[in-house]
């Protein structure tokens, strides 16, 4: 019954020739139902044997326009389609998402890694400082050493070249 005001709908706007087709497929499904009501299929024919050449031809595409049978089959076809397109880009969508979370996983490592390096390199900065001012200090103490042992050594040699 749904099908039938479908097709009624439909049928409002067709061509004439369209129409007809139309026409046939309501009567089609009326008897359709008719017989399945009545539960004799088999005393019901759905297409006497003399219309049999006239119902193919009926059924044939007029002019690229196809048929209500084999557009429902192509309309079902698209919306399996859609269905598994709809699933496919639902599952990269997924993918995608995870994709992202990982990358800002990695962002946020990257971050505290070089964060870390960071703090190392001023650690490392500010002890070289204070072990190039240990070591300028030491040199200094060294250089003072020398200097008092060279003038020790000038005052103790006039002594050696007395006697």
């Amino acid at each position: 019954k749904r099908a039938k005001a479908h097709l009624q709908g439909v049928l409002d706007n067709l061509p004439e020739e369209d129409a007809k087709i139309i026409r046939f497929s309501m009567q089609l499904l009326s008897e359709r139902e008719a017989a399945t009501a009545s539960a004799s299929v088999s005393a019901l024919p759905l297409v006497p044997p003399r219309q049999s050449n006239e119902f193919a031809e009926m059924l044939k595409p007029v002019h690229g326009v196809e048929t209500v049978e084999s557009m429902t089959h192509r309309v079902d076809s698209i919306r399996a389609e859609k269905d598994e397109l709809a699933t496919e880009l639902r599952m990269l969508q997924d993918i995608l998402r995870r994709e992202r979370d990982i990358q800002r996983d990695l962002e946020a490592m990257h971050r505290l890694d070089t964060e870390e390096l960071e703090k190392q390199n001023k650690e490392n900065a500010d002890k070289l400082e204070r072990l190039k001012k240990i070591s300028a200090g030491r040199r200094k103490r060294v250089q003072e050493l020398q200097d008092h042992l060279a003038k020790r050594r000038q005052r103790a040699e006039p002594v050696r070249s007395v006697p």
